[in-house]
This record gives structure tokens, C-alpha cells and sequence, in this order.
């Protein structure tokens, strides 16, 4: 006679074995961007029917999901936020640009007991700013005043800032209001990779982005509190058409954290107020070859367009000529075109989904953000944005993985470019000649921030960041050590022989080295890699060994100037053979996955 057993009277650890076992899946829970919601590995909806049998199961079980299973988010591009994730790109950069800026112009202000309580706080920053605010002003005042007054500049968008970001507003605003320099255009999606302008708030300090942003914010707080009208007349300069009653705290609450994906709202009051709200629903044009140059003018229309402008007519043809002209000039395009694949990153996705959930995230132990392509706004800061998270929940394991050659280096192609080579049914190649100017820094950004987390209360045993290779292991491997520890080796030869006094200075040697030579902090962020001691970092390929910088110093030591930076950058012939052959990067020409949506005609 069968005896019918209530599940519940089976032992609570032999209950609690079952539901490890029937919530546990291999692959965990994976974030899906079209539902919005967490899926399974091979992107089934999540079974949680045995917790609808009964209250008793579940409330034994409700933390079971999220405990036992691996959650993994990645780069989150979805079709209708395009422009949303362009713009704000483009609009949180410009805001970096413009506080690092104003620090520069209104620390002529600050007080001995201003800089007293920013030096309690930043005092590697504080050191050295007085004077760097000092070269800024007088470096860019007859630039500035020179655009003032000439009515070539009137007509540009940012013509009231500093002259040092007008490089910024060129290619990511001047191009976009300006339809004959369409086809120039950068792409939105790579707005916070412009390095290389003088307002980049790098050029500030040295330190991890994280830092240096956090300084200047903190900056500009302590200017807004004790000197709140020398800040408002410098805003009334750039800002004429701001109207508030207190635009200084208009201006504060412009800022976005750097993970953050806001509103459509919120970043349309921001480029509104900020005056660029033209490059709203720019990314979704889209983008062609371009057209063939002219046998006449190649590449001059935009030059010769702006010359018109100056003149004699007051400005007011504003490109008419081009308006009247006959049809025969009209480009009209054709054949291959895209447009961006414009992401957020792992953390920030990940950031907001958490947010939304704050009675279950609280049960979460393993957290996988897969950074596989590269996504807006500075996203190797994004980490420190899962600093409450980690302190409400000190058992959460945070894992970072990184695409070395998909997210920090990265396409950088324009996307004119893109099809060009495309439409010519040519290879998309990674070439080491092009990146390796750079490649020592892009890592250095990942690796300085991804230490500072430890500075925003995430404890080292609960984060990792992995460098990743994919199939590109021996390729990367190869980057490393024939570029990056090359750069570490001749920073460190260059300081040895400047310790022996043996080094001679040229004028080619002032030059380059404030402009080539990697910086000190990069230098500690690749020893951190190469010997793994912060217990922070890993890869998945090997990341190579130290060069001997006192054997690299004594072979050229009887080089000078010219000669040394000669052999320093390869410019002896030698480029070839020092650095790694290019890749054909199949990945990107993967219609579904690259950073570019294409398309026939």
C-alpha cells in the first residue's frame, strides 16, 4: 500500500540540495537587451514555476536564482537608443572638456585657504595646477581674443570657449551642423577617445581618469561655494543665452556619472542648454563613401566654402553658393552605407538593471560584465559605479572581461572611411603601425582605473579585470611585448641616462618626449599586469616580460637627440621588423556584431 509524502517533510538540507540543483544552469542567467530582462544561457526564459507551488518553497528558495548562477551582462546597443547613446557620448565628453577648462581659467580665483582644502583631498592635483592654469591662460589669450573679434568664427558652433576645445567642437559639432562636412564626420560612438586635444582633462594632472575628473568636479564645487560670481561671469561669457537665476548650479547638475544611461529627456536639456542640441538624431543618418574629389578643388570645398563666408558679404550667403548651383554638382550617394552601432557598456548596463532590482541584487554573488566592444563614455571608469552594490554585498565577486582588440583598441575607422574599404571590397586590418603610438596608454587607462576601485570602497578579493584575446592570443601576445614593453623599456632607458646627466637635448628631443614618451603612470600600470601584485588583474593570454632598460640605456647611451628619438620611434627603417604584422579583423566585418550597421542600396 503506496504511502503519498509531502515534499516539505523531506529534510530542509535535502530540500535545499534539490533547489540548488533545479535553479543551477551552465551558462548562468545572461542579460537580454530585447526583453530587458535576465534569460538563460541559450536565451530561454528563466523557470522559477517550483517557487509558484507554494509560499514555503518560496521563501526557502527566492535567493536561490541569483545565488547559485553566474549573471553576465555585455555591451548593450539597442536600435531605438542610437541616438540617445551618440549624443550623450558626445555631450558628456564636451562636459569633461568644459570642467577641466573652466578649472584652468578660474584658478586665478582661488585663495591660499581654497587651495588649502583641495589639497587635503587632491594633493598630487593641487601640486602642480597653479602652474598649469597659469601656461593655459597665457598660452590661449590672443588665441581667444582673436575669436572674438573675427567674424570667421562667428558662425561656429563653441566659438565662445576656450580656443583649446575648439578641436572638440569640430569634430563632433561643427562637422554635424555643417552638411557639406558630413562626410568628414568622426563618429559619436568614439567622441571620449579625442586624447589628443589640449582640453582633454588628462592634460590637467596626472592619475587615473577616475581621479582626475573626481578632482575637478570637487574643483569647481569649492569655486561655485566661495567664489560664485567669478564663476558666473565666466559662464556668462561662454553661455550668453543662459537665463537662470543661478546658472552656476545649472551648470553643476549638467553632469552625468560616466556609467549612467539617462533619460532622452536629460540629454536633450543638456545639449540644449549647452548650445549643441543640432546633433540631436545625427547617428541615425547614415553614412556613405563620399564623394569622388574633384579633379579641380580635391578635399577644399569645405575650405573654400568658409573662405566665401569671410568674404565681404557679412556672413550672409551661409553656403547658398552651394544651394544654387546646378544639379550637375550634386553628389548623389550610392552603394555601401552605415551607421553606428553606438553601445553602453557592460558595467552600465549591469549599473541599471541592479538599480531596478534592490530587494533581490542583495542575493547576487557572481557578476560577469563583458566588455566585448568598445562603448561610450570612458567606460574603463564605469567599474567604480558598482561600488554600493559591492558594500551592501560584500560576498559579490565582480568579474570585468575586456576585449583587448574589440573594446580598447577598438575600430577606428570613420565610418566614411569604413565603406570605402569596404565598397573596394578591401580587408579590414588591425595594423601595429597605427596603434602602437598609443596602445601603452589605452591600456594604461583600463588598468589605473580598474585599480582605483579599491579607492571607492570595492575590496580587491571582489574584482578582477581580465584582459582577453579570444582567438587572437599569439597576436596579442605579440602586442605586448614587441610595443608595450618596448615603450616601458625606453622610459625607463630615457630616465637613466637623464639620472647619469649623459643625455643631450635637441630641439627634435624637447619635442617628442612630452608628446610620445608614455608617462610614468603607465609605466607602474603595465608592471602591474606583467607581475600581476595588485591581485586585480589577469588575462587570458600571456602578457609578456620586462625588456632590460639598463641594457637598452647603455647601448644608446652615445646617442643624441635626434639620433636616439630616431631609434627610439623606428623612424631608422627599422618598423618592419620591430613590431607585429597586421590581423585581418573577421570580427568586424560580422554585419551583426561589429560597431558599424551596413547595408547595400
Amino acid at each position: 500500500m503506496s504511502t503519498k509524502r509531502c515534499f516539505l517533510s523531506v529534510p530542509s538540507e535535502l530540500r535545499l540540495h534539490i533547489y540548488h540543483y533545479y535553479f543551477q544552469l551552465e551558462g548562468g542567467y545572461v542579460y537580454d537587451a530585447k526583453s530587458d530582462k535576465l534569460k538563460t544561457s541559450d536565451g530561454q526564459p528563466i523557470d522559477f514555476s517550483l517557487m509558484f507551488t507554494c509560499r514555503t518553497i518560496a521563501n526557502e528558495a527566492m535567493h536561490l536564482p541569483l545565488s547559485v548562477n553566474t549573471v553576465t551582462f555585455s555591451t548593450l546597443y539597442r536600435e531605438d537608443w542610437r541616438n540617445l547613446a551618440g549624443c550623450f557620448n558626445v555631450v558628456s565628453t564636451y562636459y569633461r572638456h568644459l570642467e577641466a577648462d573652466l578649472v584652468l581659467h578660474l584658478a586665478e580665483f582661488m585663495t591660499p585657504e581654497m587651495y588649502g582644502l583641495f589639497a587635503l583631498i587632491y594633493p598630487r592635483f593641487a601640486n602642480g595646477l597653479e602652474t598649469v592654469s597659469r601656461n593655459h591662460r597665457l598660452h590661449y589669450a590672443d588665441h581667444n581674443r582673436r575669436r572674438a573679434t573675427d567674424v570667421m568664427y562667428e558662425r561656429w558652433k563653441g566659438n565662445r570657449c576656450c580656443a583649446s576645445l575648439q578641436s572638440f567642437f569640430t569634430d563632433y559639432v561643427n562637422m554635424v551642423v555643417d552638411p557639406p562636412r558630413h562626410q568628414c564626420y568622426a563618429g559619436f560612438s568614439r567622441a571620449h577617445r579625442k586624447r589628443d586635444s589640449y582640453s582633454h582633462p588628462s592634460n590637467t594632472s596626472v592619475g587615473s581618469d577616475s581621479l582626475v575628473q573626481d578632482a575637478l568636479s570637487y574643483y569647481l564645487r569649492l569655486i561655485a561655494d566661495k567664489k560664485p560670481v567669478q564663476f558666473a561671469n565666466h559662464l556668462h561669457v561662454i553661455f550668453p543665452h543662459w537665463t537662470g537665476s543661478d546658472i552656476v548650479r545649472d551648470f553643476l547638475h549638467l553632469r552625468f556619472d560616466n556609467w549612467a544611461i539617462p533619460s532622452e529627456s536629460d540629454v536633450k536639456n543638456a545639449i540644449k542648454l549647452l548650445d549643441i542640441a543640432e546633433i540631436w538624431g545625427f547617428p541615425d543618418n547614415w553614412h556613405y563613401e563620399g564623394p569622388p574629389p574633384s579633379p579641380d578643388e580635391p578635399f577644399e570645398h569645405s575650405s573654400d566654402e568658409d573662405d566665401g563666408d569671410n568674404g565681404g558679404d557679412n556672413g550672409s550667403n551661409n553656403g547658398s553658393d552651394n544651394e544654387d548651383g546646378s544639379d550637375t554638382d550634386t553628389y548623389i550617394p550610392s552603394g555601401l552605407h552605415c551607421r553606428e552601432k553606438i553601445r553602453f557598456s557592460a558595467a552600465a548596463n549591469a549599473i541599471r538593471f541592479l538599480k531596478r532590482i534592490p530587494g533581490q541584487r542583495i542575493w547576487l554573488k557572481y557578476l560577469v560584465l563583458h566588455e566585448d566592444f568598445d562603448s561610450v563614455n570612458d567606460p574603463h571608469t564605469h567599474a567604480r559605479g558598482l561600488a554600493a552594490f559591492a558594500k551592501e554585498n560584500p560576498s559579490l565577486q565582480i568579474l570585468r572581461r575586456v576585449s583587448l582588440l574589440d573594446c580598447i583598441i577598438g575600430i577606428s575607422y570613420q565610418p566614411c572611411t569604413m565603406m570605402r574599404i569596404l565598397q573596394r571590397g578591401e580587408r579590414i586590418e588591425l595594423e601595429p603601425k597605427w596603434i602602437r603610438l598609443s596602445l601603452s596608454r589605452k591600456i594604461g587607462y583600463w588598468i589605473r582605473d580598474a585599480l582605483f576601485v579599491r579607492e571607492v570602497g570595492i575590496p580587491t578579493k571582489c574584482f578582477t579585470l581580465r584582459l582577453e584575446a579570444g582567438s587572437h592570443q599569439d597576436f596579442c601576445t605579440d602586442l605586448l611585448q614587441r610595443i608595450v614593453h618596448r615603450d616601458v623599456a625606453w622610459c625607463r632607458a630615457y630616465k637613466l641616462l637623464e639620472a647619469r646627466g649623459t643625455f643631450h637635448h635637441d630641439e627634435m628631443s624637447n619635442f617628442a618626449f612630452p608628446r610620445k614618451m608614455i608617462r610614468d603612470e603607465d609605466v607602474e600600470a603595465v608592471d602591474e599586469l606583467a607581475n600581476r601584485t595588485s591581485g586585480l588583474l589577469s588575462a587570458d593570454f600571456n602578457t609578456g616580460v620586462p625588456l632590460d632598460a639598463h641594457a637598452l640605456a647603455d647601448q644608446t647611451e652615445h646617442l643624441h637627440g635626434y639620433d636616439w628619438v630616431t631609434k627610439w620611434q623606428l623612424w631608422d627603417g627599422s618598423l618592419g621588423q620591430q613590431i607585429p604584422r597586421e590581423v585581418t579583423m573577421t570580427s568586424w566585418l560580422t554585419l551583426s556584431s561589429c560597431g558599424l550597421m551596413m547595408a547595400n542600396s
